[in-house]
């Protein structure tokens, strides 16, 4: 399954999936999945990230994913746009997500975003 549209709500969804959904509600609606771990279930582009309680906490979208945060920003997006829609970024503490570099929102908790290897995409 492809997730290809949905608002971003910083904290709570990705479109129709909530942080806090159960497992079962998250496998009702993709289907088909791989299930990396007992805590990882990923689509064709998407990962959802499971707690001890079976509850998704975190939501990863990447390519094909078309939705926007603040009506502008998605993938692809330049960091130059995402500093205009967004306002002022700072660097995460991306060793712990395994991440080359990350990068977060600051007025708005719960986005981070890592660059793709040119430098200049969301």
């Amino acid at each position: 399954m492809i997730i290809k549209r949905g608002t971003i709500e910083p904290g709570e969804s990705i479109g129709d999936f909530k942080i806090n959904m159960s497992r079962k509600e998250l496998l009702d609606k993709i289907g088909a999945c791989k299930i990396l771990s007992e805590h990882i279930i990923r689509t064709e582009n998407a990962e959802f990230y499971l707690d001890h309680k079976d509850r998704v906490y975190k939501i990863v979208v990447r390519q094909g994913f078309q939705g926007k945060f603040l009506g502008h920003i998605g993938i692809e997006s330049a960091f130059e746009e995402i500093q205009k829609y967004a306002g002022d970024v700072k660097e995460y503490d991306s060793e712990f997500w395994n991440m080359d570099v990350a990068y977060e929102l600051k007025n708005y908790s719960g986005i981070r975003f890592e660059l793709s290897g040119t430098g200049n995409d969301y």
